[in-house]
């Protein structure tokens, strides 16, 4: 087993990009990570209640079936589909 070699330091997120392109991880020696070094980028959601009618959501769970997505997936998709509608209704007006 060859030794492995030393990680170089990265002066921005695309030299590092380009330099993973053109190598292989385990070809070099793992780093440890620092407290609070890993950031992630998830977007917050709030979560509603909503009351439906339950004839509409047996209606609701056929479609998303036949989509092979799930009920809430579908419903949400629904929503931002309108809202952007709306609101591109209103920047118009």
């Amino acid at each position: 087993m060859s030794k492995k070699k030393k990680l170089p330091t990265f002066k921005t997120d695309e030299e590092e990009h380009a330099f993973w392109m053109k190598h292989d991880s385990s070809d070099y020696e793992s780093q440890p990570i620092a407290d609070g070094e890993i950031e992630f980028d998830i977007p917050v959601k709030k979560v509603i209640s909503l009351r439906i009618d339950p004839g509409e959501y047996e209606g609701i769970k056929r479609i998303a079936r036949r989509k092979r997505v799930r009920p809430t997936s579908l419903m949400r998709d629904w929503v931002d589909q309108r809202y952007k509608r709306e609101i591109t209704k209103l920047s118009h007006a």
